[in-house]
């Protein structure tokens, strides 16, 4: 079997996404948060290929480590969900008992995102109306 090569382009696409993810890497580690949330958002980062980690997100990140809630964690830790972390900052924030985030990560951990989608929308959208 032959290697495969690089074009110049190609290896320049990829010393340039290396160094982003570098980036994203050192702004997880720095943030304010404990080492088993840095080594879940690090997991999170190189699995979903984050090329910036803007402030607003990293507030979001900070705000769904400081939940720490189990489910949400394991939400996190899922690989095969492209929930993104706005959704997951909702799950943290809004939707307030754990079991509701419990029942919210086993749709997650059972159905696609597209099956879970509707449920999840609904459990979060009880707690919308209770704060508004």
């Amino acid at each position: 079997m032959g290697e495969r090569t690089m074009t110049k382009e190609q290896q320049k696409e990829y010393e340039k996404r290396k160094r982003e993810m570098r980036k994203v890497l050192e702004i997880i580690k720095d943030l304010p948060i404990s080492e088993e949330w840095i080594n879940r958002f690090t997991k999170m980062a190189i699995y979903r290929n984050w090329r910036k980690l803007t402030e607003p997100k990293q507030k979001r990140l900070i705000a769904i480590a400081g939940i720490d809630s189990p489910s949400v964690a394991t939400i996190v830790d899922q690989k095969h969900t492209k929930i993104g972390t706005d959704r997951i900052f909702e799950i943290a924030t809004i939707v307030t008992d754990e079991k509701d985030r419990a029942m919210i990560c086993n749709y997650l951990l059972e159905k696609s995102w597209r099956d879970a989608k509707r449920d999840i929308l609904l459990i979060i959208s009880r707690y919308a109306d209770k704060a508004a």
